[in-house]
């Protein structure tokens, strides 16, 4: 059977019932659809960055770096696992 509705709801009865209550939700989303994707250069040189300002961070204090060294025992534990549980997710988006 074919869903004729889904078309006629997001095209034109969801954003009308948006517009008719004043919340901008359409614009919204449409700006999050075309910004949403990083490309794989940006998405690395951000984990460059946050890895220099996290560990910038660690060493304002005490409780930030004893904080910031059990982030790093945890990350190490479970790093193997979160690759072994996402793996299958990346691979079906098209990641390696």
């Amino acid at each position: 059977m074919i869903d004729l509705y889904r078309p006629i709801l997001a095209k034109a009865l969801f954003p009308a019932f948006e517009a008719a209550r004043g919340r901008p939700t359409v614009p919204l989303l449409r700006h999050l659809r075309a910004t949403e994707r990083a490309t794989p250069a940006v998405l690395r040189d951000l984990r460059k960055l946050s890895v220099d300002v996290i560990r910038e961070q660690a060493e304002t204090s005490a409780m930030a770096r004893r904080v910031h060294a059990a982030f790093a025992r945890f990350q190490a534990l479970v790093g193997a696992w979160d690759r072994v549980a996402d793996g299958a997710y990346h691979q079906l988006m098209g990641g390696a």
